[in-house]
């Protein structure tokens, strides 16, 4: 296979297309959005250029935000700034505060967001259409106003942004061995000191990942949960430690799954011992 354009010109327009695959994000950018012409006006949104793990076209989707007379792109498209006083933040309802609400669902750490959008560029993830909320009143700008049946949204994270990555096919087939077990940052700050000890902390981090995981085993069906679903599952249980990343990192470690007693480890899997 070839390696694929980058060119404006051969990015491919999201329609409904995109559902149910791993993608990477490759950039996030918010910008005006008139639906491939299917909207009486533009609207304010976020839209993701994303490129299926397994090599294919990149594709293009947007999630709107609200009214073109609320909100104002900033230059660079990486914010966005609200302009009417009676805006406070970006409203579940919409369909990017669907789409962000499912990333920190999946296991996304709020303090690695403020209001740069491309910071989820080259997240890994799954994606999956889901059916939109009612939204009572809502007047549609679109002039087919069965054009957007469905919201895409993030149901599993694979690989975090600031994490090593692999692509196109060898990302595909770590995930069928239940891998994504990535070297983050933090992991490597906390193993210079030598310890087990959190980098900027003094948690003993390899009992608080015993800890979050056996939260997790008994928690989870069958007392089972792949490797790869476990980081964004810890993240749900730790999101407020001040260690979580050096902990999560520490948890999917290839050193930590492989000498660990206290749990069955194979092909990619842990459980809780019978």
């Amino acid at each position: 296979m070839s390696p694929i354009s980058l060119k404006q010109d051969d990015i491919v327009e999201g329609g409904g297309l995109i559902d149910d695959i791993d993608v990477r994000f490759v950039k996030c950018r918010f910008e005006m959005f008139d639906y491939g012409g299917n909207a009486k006006v533009e609207v304010p949104s976020l839209g993701i250029e994303m490129q299926p793990v397994d090599g294919g076209d990149i594709i293009k989707q947007n999630w709107s935000i609200g009214k073109k007379s609320d909100w104002r792109v900033d230059a660079g498209g990486k914010g966005i700034t609200p302009v009417s006083d009676r805006i406070k933040g970006i409203s579940d309802k919409s369909n990017l505060g669907i789409l962000l609400n499912s990333i920190f669902d999946a296991g996304f750490p709020q303090d690695r967001i403020d209001d740069d959008i491309s910071v989820l560029e080259d997240m890994v993830c799954h994606v999956l259409r889901v059916a939109p909320p009612a939204r009572p009143g809502l007047k549609s700008e679109k002039k087919n106003k069965d054009f957007e049946t469905t919201i895409l949204t993030v149901s599993e994270i694979l690989y975090y942004p600031w994490e090593e990555k692999k692509s196109g096919a060898a990302a595909a087939a770590d995930k069928a061995k239940g891998g994504g077990k990535a070297k983050s940052k933090s992991k490597s700050k906390a193993k210079d000191k030598g310890n087990n000890k959190g980098a900027d902390s003094d948690v003993d981090v390899e009992a608080e990942a015993i800890a979050c995981i056996t939260t997790v085993l008994e928690e989870a069906k069958d007392n089972r949960i792949s490797v790869r679903r476990l980081a964004p599952a810890m993240f749900k249980i730790i999101k407020d430690h001040p260690a979580r990343n050096e902990i999560a990192s520490h948890a999917t470690s290839d050193e930590f799954l492989e000498s660990q007693t206290f749990f069955d480890y194979d092909d990619g899997f842990l459980a809780l011992p019978e």
